[in-house]
C-alpha cells in the first residue's frame, strides 16, 4: 500500500512540475486537486457500475457497494465544486506573488533546490 501511495504521489508531482518550476505552486496544487477528484468520481461511478453487474441473489452486497460508490462519487463531485470555486483565488494568488529576486534564485539553485518551492 504504501509503494502504491509513493507511486501515485510521484506521479502527481511529476504530472505538475512545470507549474512549479514556473512558480505556479498554488495552481500546481489546484491541479492535483482535481486530478484527485476525478479519480474519486470514476472510482464511485464504478463502484455503482459494479453493483448493477452483481446477480439478483445477492441484493444485500449490491445495496452496499452501490452506496458506497455514491458516497465517493458524491464526495469526488464536491471536491471537483469546492476546486472550481477556488481557482480564482488560486490564480490570484499566483499572479500577486512576490518573483524571486535573481539573488535568491541563484542561491537556492547552488543548494540543488528549484526555485521557489
Amino acid at each position: 500500500m504504501t509503494r502504491a501511495l509513493s507511486t501515485v504521489i510521484s506521479l502527481l508531482l511529476r504530472m505538475v512540475a512545470p507549474l512549479i518550476r514556473r512558480g505556479l505552486r498554488h495552481l500546481a496544487m489546484a491541479a492535483m486537486a482535481t486530478v484527485v477528484a476525478l479519480a474519486a468520481v470514476a472510482a464511485g461511478h464504478g463502484l455503482i457500475l459494479v453493483a448493477l453487474w452483481l446477480p439478483p441473489t445477492g441484493w444485500v452486497a449490491a445495496t452496499v457497494v452501490a452506496l458506497l460508490g455514491a458516497a465517493i462519487r458524491l464526495a469526488g463531485l464536491v471536491a471537483l465544486a469546492s476546486v472550481a470555486v477556488l481557482v480564482p483565488l488560486v490564480v490570484a494568488a499566483d499572479c500577486l506573488a512576490p518573483a524571486p529576486t535573481a539573488s535568491e534564485g541563484e542561491h537556492r539553485r547552488r543548494a540543488g533546490r528549484h526555485p521557489r518551492t
